[in-house]
């Protein structure tokens, strides 16, 4: 448990007894890379019966690699638009599907 034991989580609104009724559970995996794990009833809202519970813990986020994004106002659109309607006059005239792989045949040739 990452809660250590005895460390009251509940104080009864009745009587103000303190109790441990809350337990906190963690992989074992993970239990070595607790750094603390208490309560705060210093922090506890009016009215509530429970503390809260503050757990910490070390962490690796791996730094994340940017991928690389179009530059919409770098490009040449007269030379695009010559390319584009070149590979469009390729594409066969625009028609119903019939059926799935009528449909899977023309995506491919969308994005080829």
């Amino acid at each position: 448990m990452a809660l250590p034991k005895d460390i009251p989580t509940l104080c009864a609104m009745g009587t103000s007894n303190f109790m441990h009724v809350d337990q906190i559970f963690l992989d074992e995996d993970l239990l070595e890379d607790l750094i603390i794990c208490s309560t705060a009833p210093a922090l506890r809202p009016p009215k509530m019966d429970h503390f809260l519970i503050i757990t910490s813990l070390i962490v690796d986020t791996p730094k994340s690699t940017q991928q690389p994004q179009h530059n919409f106002k770098k490009v040449n659109w007269e030379e695009f638009q010559d390319a584009l309607a070149a590979c469009l006059l390729l594409l066969p005239v625009p028609q119903e599907f019939m059926d799935v792989d009528n449909l899977k045949v023309s995506l491919q040739r969308l994005t080829c």
